[in-house]
């Protein structure tokens, strides 16, 4: 996701498609493991998830942190997965090192909007995640103090 961040905020991301996913930021990731580390019952698994949203939410998050408006073109997920089925195809023979934006298999996941359930997390190990808007600021806050973008805001 932080490449795509770097997309959006140098004006590269041209497109975005409809759908959404669980998003899980790093520290949350750290957060569940050291939870289950400490209070996690042996044998058992846990769902570590920061939240579901939407691609059309993810893009006013990305507009509010980097001030910059988010793609005009909106394509239908299922013109984007024919694309991305032809590009993967193309790009195996002509680029077969080359690491792809989008992946067949990332719009079927964009288009399945699978939910987690990190109730069990929560009820069991006081698992509280953070938000992905302020994963996503704290993100372009460090790509800022990198140089790997300017400050848009």
């Amino acid at each position: 996701m932080g490449r795509v961040l770097l997309d959006f905020a140098h004006g590269r991301l041209r497109a975005f498609i409809p759908g959404g996913f669980e998003f899980v930021a790093a520290r949350d990731i750290v957060q569940g493991h050291r939870l289950a580390m400490d209070k996690g019952r042996a044998g058992q698994k846990y769902i570590f998830s920061t939240s579901f949203e939407t691609v059309d939410g993810l893009m006013a998050i990305f507009e509010r942190v980097t001030g910059r408006a988010r793609p005009r073109l909106r394509l239908p997920s299922g013109l984007m997965l024919g694309l991305a089925v032809a590009v993967d195809t193309i790009a195996r023979r002509v680029a077969p090192h080359a690491e792809p934006r989008f992946t067949p298999g990332a719009v079927r996941l964009l288009r399945s909007e699978r939910r987690a359930d990190i109730g069990k997390a929560r009820a069991e190990l006081g698992y509280q995640p953070t938000s992905v808007e302020a994963a996503i600021r704290d993100a372009y806050d460090d790509f800022v103090r990198r140089g790997m973008v300017s400050a848009g805001r």
